[in-house]
């Protein structure tokens, strides 16, 4: 790999994988735990 990028260029596009990535984990976990919900309440 090339540097073309800048090091601070890489460490923003780091922190932002990794709250998309808690996004996603935080919304994965809501969408089980509403389908667990449904599945009860039937």
């Amino acid at each position: 790999m090339f540097n073309l990028i800048p090091d601070d260029l890489l460490q923003v596009m780091r922190i932002l994988g990794v709250f998309v990535g808690l996004y996603t984990i935080m919304f994965g976990l809501l969408l089980v735990t509403d389908r667990s919900e449904l599945k009860k309440q039937k």
